[in-house]
């Protein structure tokens, strides 16, 4: 029910269990006052000083007080306590049916019936019910306030370190006693080394309380929750109504609290909890959310905010608490001003005179400076001129360009003699700077440049052209040859209506530049006529190996027709020559692919033990007689990626050599392991190689010994195949002793 739509102006009532008086509860009630009154609403506070009533029709009376004073149905209502809210229930049943309402600092369980508050012999904790169950059916909501029991005894035990028992002052509500139960289990079990001390107002009077905390010392905490007493109470009354003011000065120990209780005036030490600012702001949210038009009921469980350490600095200084045992991550009031707040005003005094001479020395130092500057400037802007002029003549030699400027109404053209020889500058009587005629200056232009040239530099005077950037041919200063130079040209002065007066431009020798354009030109044409030259031998040599292919299968055939002895001779020679013949060609097909860089690496993961093995079977029968071969190899077998075909044909090519070479002794091929690859070898007992032969070993169609055939290409092959893959090659050698040829390559090698 809503009272927005009706001429009543809206309302909110704020009901309280006692009164406004603590500080947690009355920053409630007036940040709800400060935000929605200046939104049209009327916020009413009503205290219904619960504790003091003692029978049923005293809870009557309180409710039609409330009508009394809230005659129309109220916009919303805020309960702080659940007492207030219980008392108020049949309101809820009847004249304020479907008003929503929020029920503040509520906890898990609350009475079910309102007798239960005034009879205290059934004032037991069994009776307490969930919250939810209470209001279960009515269109309330509530906003749970947890006190946090456990981190403020921790609390109290850092700054207490001594700490043997925990007195806990409480009175007899309901609420009291529930936290009285809920500090003595904390106690029991997180803290079983600390005794506990109830101080409640069933048991004790205010002044024996008050004398109760006089006999403490730092080894009992105090922690208070409340003390409140009615009326008929038979106590002295301003003890009662100041003893949250008396507290601080009796109590030895620091005194704390599960709430904010006139903490930032210092009456009390602090605790651990959630302040009333924060709790009242999500009490302001919640009013939002159910102005908005959201039920009451529809809103889910909300909490309080966000718990924190707040403590009073002079509290516990006054109770005599080490400053270095206050925690460095808590909210403190009344702190102490430091150094800089305590000096301020002298500090920011003596600040603002030093400022002021500082200001006046600059002043006074500046007005020299820039007294001195005036005497020098002239000079320096003399000096600086001269070497501008200088380093301007330096670039200009440096980078061979001569500058000039053209003036179009005067047709003259002055620039310096930078491409003029001493000899010609003597000749022509010119020191530093000259001056010509546009037509001598066109008179120099190569022929076919002329009138290129021409036509834009005449369009460029007129107003009409664009920047000129032209290179043309001109005679040198020896009149008989032509160089190349470039030209540059821009308007450089206009008269009022747009016309040019004068032109500046630079005129720069890129002889040099031309005829190195020129050699590359050719160079690219003499690379083009090798690679096209290469690529025909690659195609060349390959159809070469058609026919020959064919010559060596059809003397195979010959051969195995029992030919004569000399047939056979005939046939065997024919064969010899041809299987050179094909090396050769192979060799010049690799090389002509190699040159024309289509030569092929097919990369794959193989056995390099099964490649020996395959290798050791073929050339078992190539090695000569009394030639033996051997295959080292390690135990456990490699695997590796990379290229077998050229790897092959390196290892072959090293294996054929060797059986050329050698007569008697041994052969031995192989291969290890190393920390980035491996190492292939072929070690013979053959005749060797000269020491100053070894430099030339891998060069094309480098031969030592013409008695042997071969075409001196494989070993250049071998090189070349090995670069591509990253790897080196070499050989170590002896005359007469042998050879080592070897290779490495770069691989990651697994095990099969």
């Amino acid at each position: 029910m809503s009272a927005r739509g009706s001429g009543e102006k809206p309302s909110i009532v704020v009901l309280h269990s006692i009164n406004f008086e603590e500080s947690w509860t009355k920053q409630t009630y007036l940040d709800i006052e400060n935000k929605f009154g200046k939104e049209g609403f009327t916020v009413k506070a009503i205290p219904l000083q619960i504790p003091g009533i003692r029978t049923m029709e005293g809870f009557q009376e309180k409710r039609q007080m409330i009508l009394e004073r809230v005659p129309v149905p109220p916009t919303l209502v805020v309960c702080i306590g659940d007492p207030s809210w219980l008392i108020t229930r049949p309101l809820f049943d009847k004249e304020w049916k479907d008003v929503p309402s929020i029920i503040c600092y509520a906890r898990d369980n609350m009475y079910p019936k309102e007798e239960y508050l005034i009879d205290l012999d059934t004032n037991a904790l069994e009776t307490l019910t969930p919250i939810t169950d209470v209001v279960k059916g009515y269109n309330a909501t509530f906003i749970k306030y947890s006190v946090y029991i456990k981190q403020t005894i921790e609390l109290i035990k850092k700054l207490q370190p001594g700490l043997t028992k925990l007195a806990f002052i409480f009175d007899h509500r309901y609420i009291s006693q529930q936290t009285k139960a809920d500090v003595e289990a904390v106690l029991q079990k997180d803290f079983p080394g600390i005794q506990f001390e109830p101080l409640s107002t069933t048991s004790i009077s205010t002044e024996n309380l008050l004398d109760r905390l006089a006999s403490f010392d730092n080894k009992t905490g105090v922690l208070y929750y409340s003390w409140y007493r009615t009326q008929k109470d038979n106590e002295n009354r301003y003890l009662v109504d100041n003893v949250q003011k008396m507290i601080n000065s009796f109590s030895v120990p620091p005194v704390f609290t599960l709430q904010d209780v006139q903490t930032k005036n210092g009456n009390f030490a602090g605790g651990y909890y959630v302040s009333p600012e924060d709790y009242a702001q999500v009490t302001a949210n919640t009013i939002e959310m159910i102005l908005s038009g959201k039920d009451s009921k529809e809103i889910s469980t909300l909490t309080s905010g966000t718990p924190k350490t707040y403590l009073n600095y002079q509290h516990l200084l006054l109770h005599q608490i080490d400053p270095g045992l206050y925690p460095p991550n808590a909210t403190y009031f009344q702190e102490p001003p430091g150094f800089f707040q305590k000096y301020k005003v002298h500090i920011i005094s003596l600040l603002v005179i030093l400022v002021l001479l500082i200001t006046i020395g600059i002043l006074r130092v500046h007005l020299f400076i820039q007294k001195q500057k005036g005497k020098d400037k002239e000079l320096r802007i003399a000096r600086q001129a001269q070497d501008l002029n200088q380093k301007y003549q330096l670039v200009l030699k440096a980078s061979n360009m001569m500058t000039w400027t053209w003036d179009v109404r005067a047709e003259i053209i002055e620039c310096n003699n930078v491409y003029l020889t001493q000899r010609s500058a003597r000749d022509k009587g010119v020191n530093g700077i000259f001056k010509m005629s546009p037509d001598e200056f066109y008179s120099g232009v190569y022929p076919d440049d002329l009138d290129r040239l021409r036509d834009k530099m005449e369009a460029l005077a007129s107003g009409e052209g664009q920047p000129v950037d032209e290179e043309i041919r001109y005679l040198d200063d020896t009149g008989e040859n032509y160089i190349w130079i470039e030209i540059y040209a821009i308007t450089g002065k206009t008269d009022p209506v747009g016309k040019p007066i004068y032109l500046i431009g630079g005129t720069a020798l890129i002889h040099q530049r031309k005829l190195m354009e020129q050699e590359l030109r050719d160079k690219a044409k003499v690379e083009e006529s090798n690679r096209l030259k290469s690529a025909f031998l690659a195609n060349m040599s390959h159809e070469i190996r058609t026919p020959l292919n064919a010559i060596v299968g059809f003397s195979n055939l010959l051969a195995q027709t029992n030919p004569s002895e000399e047939t056979k001779e005939f046939c065997e020679i024919i064969e010899t020559n041809n299987e050179l013949l094909l090396q050769l060609v192979n060799d010049i097909l690799d090389l002509s692919k190699i040159e024309a860089g289509q030569m092929d690496f097919i990369y794959s993961e193989f056995n390099v033990s099964t490649l020996f093995r395959s290798l050791y079977q073929t050339f078992q029968s190539r090695v000569k007689g009394g030639v033996t071969l051997y295959c080292e190899i390690p135990e456990q077998d490699c695997v590796i990626y990379s290229e077998k075909n050229r790897l092959t044909q390196v290892i072959t090519n090293f294996l054929t050599n060797a059986c050329k070479f050698t007569f008697q002794g041994s052969i031995r091929m192989g291969y290890k392991e190393r920390e980035d690859g491996l190492y292939f070898y072929v070690k013979d007992t053959g005749k060797g190689i000269e020491r100053k032969n070894l430099p030339h070993v891998f060069e094309r169609f480098a031969k030592f010994d013409s008695f042997i055939q071969g075409t001196g290409l494989g070993l250049s092959i071998c090189q070349t195949i090995l670069e591509n893959l990253h790897g080196k090659i070499g050989v170590e050698s002896e005359e007469g002793k042998g050879s080592t040829f070897w290779f490495t390559i770069p691989c990651a090698v697994s095990r099969p």
